[in-house]
């Protein structure tokens, strides 16, 4: 049995996480015949389990309702196996990122200049290396120049109008002026709308985000489309005009008012949800855009994945009012409300889960 300070000292966890950790409910140590907290082997254990989920992104309330079920919480092996293939993922990265480096230095070293491509592929390898999970360099530089970037109502006017995405999957997104200030509000989403903060001329951030937004403009200046980054993954959406915008609400207005669910929608998420509990996706039946994200993010789907276990039922629970497929999965471990989207095609445009307790799987834009 280890002392608060013992235990400290040889996991590198601070006293005071312990401690934060014992309030969240996540551990529960001992106590010696003087009072004190004594970590034994079960501490321990949990300590890594929750290590392992903080990398897989989990907040500790997250954490706290993935391991609170019982005798299917993975055992000691299957953990080491999945933190062996995070651990594996994020050496990948690092392998690509020191390929990358490797190579500019050597064209360097031989007398050669580097490429704008190449340059901006150094660049944005080392950002993503070193960036804040908590604020992107955009993000960071908006907060310094939000206050002193204003631009000319006449140039935000070229900004503000419809845009949407492949087929208005995902109904509009709509952005306005107020003074020198530009807003962005997605049809749908309850009235929640952002300040767009710029950052240069087309480019702007969204405080307490690490995405950023960057208009697409023609040789008049009026944008045609912006596109949303955030990390290494990009999605995009075009401008429409209004008779086009009147279209997709019109269509949005009446899957929801119909409150029926795209044939095979259930199909798809189940095999969409197996699919990261196995590691193994079937890019093919998504949207190039979501395929890069839910690629990129699966690993740490996979962990959570495992600790909700199997899939017991599936059930339709209406439209939302973005037009989304909404179903209430029951897992072994826990219940998630997800949400599915499709584009014209058939394939799938988006995806995102929230655990009833709740816990965010958040997989698309």
């Amino acid at each position: 049995m280890l002392t608060a300070a013992e235990c400290a000292r040889r996991t590198g966890v601070t006293v005071r996480a312990l401690r934060v950790y014992e309030e969240c409910g996540l551990i529960a140590p001992k106590r010696s015949a003087g009072g004190w907290r004594l970590y034994g082997a079960d501490e321990l254990l949990m300590l890594n389990t929750i290590a392992l989920l903080k990398t897989a992104g989990l907040t500790l309330a997250q954490i706290g309702d993935a391991t609170r079920s019982s005798s299917n919480v993975p055992t000691l092996q299957q953990i080491l196996q999945l933190q062996l293939e995070s651990w594996t993922a994020r050496r990948t990265d690092a392998e690509r990122v020191l390929a990358i480096t490797q190579a500019a230095l050597e064209r360097l070293n031989t007398g050669h200049l580097l490429t704008v491509e190449e340059l901006c592929n150094l660049i944005r390898s080392n950002e993503m290396k070193q960036m804040s999970p908590d604020m992107s360099p955009a993000t960071e530089r908006a907060a310094e120049a939000s206050d002193s970037v204003v631009l000319d109502p006449a140039v935000l006017d070229c900004y503000t109008g419809f845009y949407s995405s492949h087929g208005g999957e995902f109904g509009l997104t709509v952005v306005r002026r107020e003074g020198q200030r530009l807003f962005m509000l997605r049809d749908g989403a309850g009235g929640k709308e952002i300040e767009l903060y710029p950052i240069g001329e087309v480019e702007f951030a969204i405080r307490g985000s690490i995405g950023h937004v960057t208009f697409v403009c023609g040789d008049d200046g009026q944008a045609t489309g912006y596109s949303y980054r955030v990390l290494d993954m990009e999605l995009s959406r075009q401008r429409v005009d209004a008779a086009a915008a009147g279209t997709i609400r019109r269509h949005l207005a009446d899957r929801v008012a119909n409150n029926m669910p795209v044939p095979g929608s259930d199909v798809a998420l189940r095999s969409l949800i197996e699919g990261i509990r196995a590691g193994v996706l079937r890019y093919e039946e998504m949207a190039p855009e979501f395929a890069v994200i839910i690629e990129k993010q699966l690993p740490g789907l996979k962990t959570i994945a495992t600790f909700l276990g199997a899939i017991k039922s599936i059930d339709f629970k209406g439209v939302g009012t973005e037009g989304w497929d909404v179903y209430d999965v029951q897992r072994e471990n826990g219940s998630a409300r997800w949400r599915i989207a499709f584009r014209s095609d058939g394939k799938i445009a988006s995806a995102a889960a929230a655990m009833t307790s709740p816990m965010p799987v958040g997989m698309g834009p």
